[in-house]
């Protein structure tokens, strides 16, 4: 029983560190500074069950989709940097790269980026393969329960902040933050090229 939980933990703590919802908190808070409180905390839920259902496929079946497929981490690394990076730049620009027809649309959008590749992006999707491996089924599900719950409690704290931002101060703070994703963005693809280099 004791292993169990020191498993749990150990996959809960791992799988936290690459979900990192300090990281996610703000650009997605640029992506949605527009909406109000509950419209940003309905994308927020969204973004998190689509995150919480990859990371679920990804633990039952992930080895097996990747393979049947013929997809490489490196290249669902490089895919998710170039939306990063356009998303990024939109923001910074303050035009919009792709546009929705509906509002639906566009919230829906927003939590597939928030779902993947902000959180369950290939880090989290490689992760979750080798924990899955060395600690079982049980252990890997309940720590990524535990994580996805502590990822969606710090984002709805960010939420909850912008309340008390005026509008100047946010339209600045995204704007930098949007600089912030094109960058990460970069580096997604650039370590996914070089993941590709290095196996030639």
């Amino acid at each position: 029983m004791m292993e169990m939980i020191t498993q749990i933990l150990s996959v809960f703590i791992i799988l936290l560190a690459i979900l990192d919802p300090f990281m996610a908190a703000p650009p997605f808070l640029a992506m949605t500074r527009k909406m109000k409180e509950e419209e940003r905390e309905a994308v927020l839920k969204e973004g998190i069950i689509i995150a919480g259902g990859i990371m679920l496929i990804t633990l039952f079946l992930g080895n097996i989709l990747l393979g049947l497929f013929g997809i490489t981490i490196e290249s669902f690394q490089i895919a998710g940097g170039i939306l990063m990076f356009l998303l990024g730049t939109q923001i910074v620009l303050g035009q919009e790269i792709v546009k929705e027809k509906e509002d639906k649309d566009k919230k829906t959008t927003i939590a597939l980026l928030l779902g993947t590749p902000l959180l369950a992006g290939p880090a989290s999707i490689t992760t979750m393969i080798l924990l899955s491996q060395s600690n079982g089924i049980i252990p890997s599900l309940a720590g990524l329960i535990l994580a996805l719950l502590v990822t969606y409690l710090v984002m709805l704290i960010g939420n909850r902040v912008v309340k008390l931002m005026g509008t100047n101060t946010l339209q600045i703070t995204s704007r930098f933050m949007g600089l912030l994703l094109a960058a990460f963005g970069i580096e997604f693809i650039k370590k996914g090229l070089l993941l590709i280099v290095a196996q030639m």
